[in-house]
């Protein structure tokens, strides 16, 4: 069965006759739903910009978030109000490999940390070489841009 984004599953054996294993299963569920909630966070939330050179503003551009967060709760308690934070680090160097933890995001509930997603890399990012930094200064100087 599902309901609000939560799944279920009953399974009775031993009963009778299929309507003795019906109606507990539908007791099963009905207690299943009112003491189970769910918390999924679907958000993609931005990730801030950063300043610098225009490798670590590439960089900060391909992180990605490795799966969306969910938690669940048992025993009839209900899940406050959930806070977001991102931990992530001040400075970034190259050469970086797709898939590399760069960060994670936490999530926690009344104080308690519930559990966290990992920030993932998006895409390889090579060392800047001195003729990148001459290309970027030179579109900098005659164009006015990065």
């Amino acid at each position: 069965a599902k309901k609000n984004d939560l799944t279920m599953l009953a399974v009775v054996m031993g009963a009778p006759d299929y309507k003795v294993r019906f109606a507990d299963a539908a007791s099963l569920f009905q207690y299943g739903f009112s003491s189970c909630s769910i918390y999924i966070d679907r958000e993609r939330d931005p990730l801030p910009e950063t300043f610098g050179l225009f490798t670590e503003s590439r960089i900060r551009q391909n992180w990605n978030m490795r799966k969306e967060f969910r938690y669940l709760t048992t025993g009839g308690t209900v899940i406050g109000e959930v806070e977001k934070t991102m931990e992530l680090p001040e400075e970034v160097q190259a050469p970086i490999q797709k898939g590399e933890c760069a960060g994670r995001i936490v999530y926690k509930a009344d104080g308690e940390e519930l559990g966290s997603v990992a920030i993932l890399y998006g895409a390889d990012v090579a060392r800047v070489g001195m003729w990148d930094l001459f290309g970027c200064t030179m579109k900098q100087y005659f164009l006015g841009t990065a």
